[in-house]
């Protein structure tokens, strides 16, 4: 059974974004693209649509060559708030949440499947070829300079005799998870706004690859969700998960 996400009053998430690659012979043409705009028009009023772009360089005894490489249309879809988005690319969709988190099951959950059911419904879009799911959060910790290891389940890997509380910090890891899934994480500091406070950007990323059919889905979601679930709290000690204020029924925390 699918694990449950602790429940927080205060979630440091910022944005979660899911991707969903089409496993299709062709890619969308914009015609196509612009189907969904109706249909997503009550919910996503705001739309409009944009050209894909990918610069490349190529190095040679010549100099640097630029090259634009045109990859097609995408419609970039908003709610009215800017809190929720949907976007559709020649080969994926994309659905993304700003802050405040609905929840998993509650509310994101529901929302991807929603959307995909929108565009396999017009679209006829039935196969899977890749799905990911990224989480992004801010963590205001009250310390400056910050010591690491008073807040998180991780030390900074630099030898003790050049260990210091604070510092700017950058951490890149991707390696391959159980059953077919990928993890990259990014765990970095960034200037805070707040005076006596240091912040602390998470940013991780499952990524699971190969094809499956669109009815597959919901139980493909809940494989690149679990591990995500898994990752927040395993890098955080109690004292860092009572700054984002969890739900408790009988003292106890709500899952």
């Amino acid at each position: 059974m699918p694990r449950q996400e602790t429940k927080y009053g205060k979630p440091p998430l910022q944005e979660v974004i899911c991707e969903i690659h089409f496993d299709r012979s062709q890619p969308l043409k914009e015609d196509e693209i612009e189907q969904l705009r109706p249909v997503w028009k009550e919910l996503y009023p705001v739309q409009n649509l944009a050209e894909e772009k990918k610069l490349g360089f190529k190095i040679s005894i010549d100099g640097i060559q630029a090259r634009e490489e045109h990859l097609g249309s995408k419609l970039i879809c908003r709610s009215s708030d800017g809190k929720k988005l949907v976007q559709l690319a020649p080969t994926l969709m994309a659905v993304n949440h700003l802050a405040v988190y609905p929840g998993w099951r509650e509310g994101f959950k529901p929302m991807i499947l929603s959307r995909f059911s929108e565009a396999h419904s017009v679209l006829g879009i039935e196969g899977l070829s890749r799905l990911g799911l990224r989480y992004i959060d801010r963590i205001e910790i009250p310390e400056t300079p910050l010591n690491w290891e008073d807040w998180f389940e991780f030390r900074i890997p630099i030898p003790d005799r050049f260990r210091r509380p604070g510092g700017k910090v950058q951490i890149h890891y991707d390696n391959e998870l159980e059953e077919g899934l990928r993890a990259v994480c990014n765990i970095g500091t960034i200037r805070s706004e707040e005076a006596g406070s240091s912040t602390v950007m998470f940013d991780f990323d499952v990524i699971l690859a190969g094809n499956a059919r669109g009815d597959e889905l919901p139980d493909r979601l809940e494989l690149v969700h679990e591990p995500q679930a898994l990752a927040f709290e395993a890098f955080l000690k109690d004292n860092t998960r009572e700054l984002f204020d969890p739900i408790r029924e009988n003292g106890i925390c709500k899952n």
